[in-house]
C-alpha cells in the first residue's frame, strides 16, 4: 500500500486539494484512479476523491447524545460535498474547459454573439 506526497506531481496535488496530506486515507493507486477517471484533471480528481469521503462519512453518520455533549456527524458529508462542488465549478469557470464557438459565417458570428449576451444575463 504506497503512500507519496510529492506537490510537485499531480497524485500529490489532489491529496493537498482532498485533505489526504499525511496520506491516511488514499492509496497512490487509488489517487491514480481518480486522476484517470477524471482524464488528469487535478481540481475534479480532488473533487472525487471528496466525494468518495462523503459517501464514507454519510454511511457513517450518527448522532450521539450524553448528558450535555452531543456529537452530530451528520453535516460532514454535505460540507465534503459542497468542496467538491467547489472544485468542480473551479475548472468550469477556466476559459478553457468547454467547447468553442467558431463563426464560419457571418450569420454564425451573429448568433454567437447572441448566445453570449444570453449566457451573461
Amino acid at each position: 500500500m504506497a503512500v507519496t506526497y510529492d506537490l510537485a506531481t499531480d497524485r500529490g496535488k489532489v491529496r493537498l486539494l482532498a485533505g489526504d496530506s499525511a496520506g491516511g486515507i488514499f492509496t497512490d493507486a487509488e489517487i491514480d484512479a481518480f486522476l484517470s477517471l477524471e482524464s488528469n484533471e487535478v481540481w475534479c480528481a480532488a473533487a472525487a476523491a471528496l466525494e468518495a469521503i462523503a459517501s464514507q462519512e454519510a454511511r457513517l453518520a450518527s448522532v450521539q447524545e450524553t448528558l450535555n455533549y452531543k456529537k452530530d456527524t451528520t453535516e460532514i458529508a454535505k460540507g465534503l460535498l459542497e468542496a467538491a462542488a467547489r472544485y468542480r465549478a473551479h475548472v468550469e469557470a477556466d476559459p478553457s474547459y468547454g467547447a468553442a464557438e467558431i463563426g464560419q459565417t457571418p450569420f454564425i458570428v451573429v448568433d454567437i454573439i447572441l448566445n453570449r449576451l444570453e449566457r451573461d444575463d
